[in-house]
Formats: structure tokens, sequence, C-alpha cells
């Protein structure tokens, strides 16, 4: 009974002295000094029998020998999972890396994209503006062409007109020239006609009077062709006053008569053909201003057209440089997307192979 009050003692003292230990940190050595009181109890219970502690001296060894492996496993384990924590952290921080490189790249590639939204934004204004800018000068080109259309075709128009009133003045003047040329060639010959010169016989006169003056009034009053008529009736009146009168004062009356209508005559033809050779010379001067107006207003026309033209081609060509230029920005920028995107993937690869070599480790 003393054994067992003593042994539950020492139990009881074994079980405070590891709480304290535990409480000071000191676990490990609190079970160490609880292994070898056990131990030094047994061996004093063997002997206080008075049996063969050998065995158990042994016996205790072999303990000290699995506990001495399950410190040594302990101390292996810890530190594996020291290494462990390190390598997991290891791991996290250049997962977190990765993680960073794809940000980083997202944010470079959206603002790729977006630069390349604002250059196509621009260029598309861009190209408006140059197609307003040409759709305007065609529209310009157009007036102006219209205009010099207009005005050549007036010009025509007023050419042709003129050259219709040029062939009838003409006529006219030709027709008027040809009946002076009578008019004067009968006056003329009137001083070498011996049969009507007043040195003759006579003839019939009372129709050949009236019909005389009755053209000598009517081409007195500008009728070309009374005065066409003139020359024959008044050859007929001198014939008949010639067998009325003979050579006497009444044939050198007639006579006198017909020399002064017919000066009068022809001298206002003379007069009216003068008018009507101004008339030509009027409209042929006016027919070559509008011929030479003609020519420069088709001559502006030209250089209108071809200044447009050089206008629309300059616009044209200064269009196709701004989509040139948009289309050499965007795939500028199509290349930065793509080597971004290639040294991302090749950071990202890089840091998941350091992933593997640790993790191998």
């Amino acid at each position: 009974a003393e054994r067992e009050r003593v042994a539950a003692q020492r139990e009881l003292n074994r079980d405070i002295t590891q709480r304290t230990l535990d409480v000071l940190g000191l676990g490990e050595l609190s079970r160490d000094y609880a292994r070898e009181t056990r131990q030094a109890d047994e061996l004093a219970d063997a002997i206080a029998k008075g049996l063969d502690t050998s065995g158990l001296e042994y016996l205790h060894y072999l303990e000290d020998l699995a506990d001495e492996a399950q410190r040594a496993q302990a101390a292996r384990q810890k530190e594996a999972d020291r290494l462990g924590t390190e390598r997991d952290q290891l791991i996290a921080g250049i997962e977190e890396q990765i993680t960073a490189v794809r940000a980083a790249a997202a944010l470079e590639d959206q603002a790729l994209q977006d630069q390349m939204r604002a250059v196509r934004e621009q260029g598309d204004l861009i190209d408006r503006n140059f197609a307003d800018q040409i759709e305007e000068a065609k529209k310009q080109s157009a007036i102006i062409d219209n205009g010099f259309a207009a005005q050549i075709e007036l010009t025509k128009a007023g050419i042709s007109i003129a050259r219709e009133q040029l062939r009838e003045a003409e006529r006219q003047a030709g027709e008027t020239r040809r009946l002076v040329g009578t008019l004067r060639g009968f006056t003329s010959s009137l001083a070498l006609d011996t049969a009507l010169s007043g040195n003759g016989p006579s003839g019939i006169y009372d129709n050949a009077l009236a019909q005389f003056r009755a053209l000598s009034g009517a081409a007195l009053g500008g009728d070309a062709s009374a005065a066409g008529a003139l020359p024959e009736a008044a050859r007929e009146l001198l014939e008949a006053s010639r067998v009325m009168f003979a050579s006497g004062p009444g044939y050198a009356a007639v006579l006198s008569e017909v020399q002064a209508v017919l000066a009068q005559v022809t001298t206002n033809f003379e007069s009216a053909l003068t008018t009507q050779e101004q008339i030509v010379a009027g409209l042929q001067s006016q027919i070559s201003t509008a011929e030479a107006t003609l020519a420069t207003l088709e001559a502006q026309r030209s250089e209108a057209r071809d200044n447009a033209t050089r206008l629309i081609e300059g616009l044209e060509a200064q269009r196709q440089a701004a989509r040139d230029g948009v289309a050499e920005q965007i795939a500028t920028l199509e290349r930065a997307r793509e080597a971004a995107a290639y040294n991302a993937d090749r950071i990202e690869a890089g840091l998941r192979d350091q992933i593997e070599l640790i993790r191998a480790s």
C-alpha cells in the first residue's frame, strides 16, 4: 500500500511538472524528463522486488532509440513543412507575378486598341472631310462649267444670228451694188448712144413717159425693183421722145429729166449701198469679236476644267495619303499588340518554368 501511494505521488508530480514545462514551451524536455523518471521508477521497483534489471535496461535502451528516431522524424517533418511553406510562398509569389503580367498585358492591349480606335475615328473624320471637299469641288466645277457652257451657247447663237444677218446684208449690198452699176452704166451710155443722144429720128412717147415717171417715183422712194427696171423704162421713153420730138426742145427736156432722175436714184442707192456695206462690215466685225469671245470662253472653260481636275486629283491624292497613313498607323499598332502579347507570353512561360523547377526541387 505504501508503494502504491508513493507511485501515485510520483505520477502526480510528473503530471504537474509536464504541465509546467508545457506552459513554458518546454514540452519536449518534459517528455524526456517523464520518460527518464518513469524508467528510473521502473528500475527502482524491479530492484525492490529483487528482479533481474538487465532486460528492463535493454527495454529502456530500445525505448530511447525509438524516441530518438521519432524526434529525428519530427525534425525532418518540421523541416519539410518549413520548406514546403517556403516553396508554396515562392510559387504563390510567382503566380502573383503572372497575374500582374497578364493584367499589365491586358491594360497595354486595351490602350493599343483604344489608340487604334482613335486613329480609325480620326481617319474616318479626315476621309469624310476630303470627301466633302471633293464633292464641293465637283459641284463648283459643274457650276462654272455650266456657266461657261451657257455663255458659249449664247455666243454661238449670236454668231449664228449675225452670220445670217451678214448673209442677208451681203445679198442686199450685192443687189444694190449691181443696181448702182446698172444705173451708172446706163447713165454713161446715154452720152455715147447716137440714137438717144438727140441727133436721131423719133418714137412713141405717152406710155413710155407714164411708165418712166411711175418707176422713177418708186425708185426715188427706195424701191430696188423699180430702180432696176428704171434704165429700160428710160430707154423706152427716150426712144419714144425721139419719135415724138426728134431732136427738138421736147426731146432735150425729156433727156434732161431722165438724166436727173437717174442721177438722183443712183445717188440714193449709192448711199444705201454705203450703209449696207457698213452694216456688212459691222456684222463681220461683230462675228469676228464673237468668235474671239467664243475661243476665249472655250479656252477658259478648258482651263477651268483642268484646274478642277487638278484640284480634285490633288484632294484624292491627299485623301489616299491620309488613308495610307491611317493604315500604316493601324499596322504599327497591330504589330505593337502582337509584340506585347508575345513578350507577355514569354514572361509568363519563364515564370511557369520557375514554378516547375521549384516544385521539382
